[in-house]
């Protein structure tokens, strides 16, 4: 849809769409994709400091109970020490690394949030394709 939607914006086909409402939900759904990828880029690179400030710490750590994937266990990591109870309090009393863990959910939590937008909005925009169908008959 994303790709249709950019080439009828790009060559300014979407003039050519006679409902309004379709045509502004269409640029409305392109603004939320973009949206999309801003809130990416933060959660990559909040990812990346919590990760930073964890082996500053002494990270990372490991616990094959939590290591699993879809088709099992996720082999290999036995290198990677376990999280004593040592290792969580230091996390757990560090400010800097709960502040940024705090951040990098926030981020997740708008994207999340983006992602229901998106969703609400791409029923919209289907329903409305759908009434332009049944309208042509």
């Amino acid at each position: 849809m994303l790709g249709t939607t950019d080439a009828l914006v790009n060559t300014g086909g979407l003039a050519v769409l006679r409902d309004p409402q379709l045509r502004e939900s269409l640029s409305t759904f392109r603004n939320l994709i973009a949206d999309l990828g801003e809130d990416v880029a933060y959660i990559t690179s909040g990812g990346e400091a919590v990760w930073e400030r964890a082996a500053e710490l002494g990270g990372p750590w490991t616990d094959p109970a939590t290591e699993v994937s879809t088709s099992g266990p996720i082999e290999g990591l036995s290198f990677i020490p376990l999280a004593t109870p040592d290792d969580l309090v230091r996390l757990a009393r560090d400010v800097r690394y709960t502040g940024l863990v705090r951040r990098y959910h926030l981020n997740v939590a708008y994207y999340v949030r983006e992602l229901e937008r998106l969703d609400a909005h791409m029923e919209r925009v289907l329903a409305l394709i759908e009434n332009q169908a049944l309208g042509a008959f």
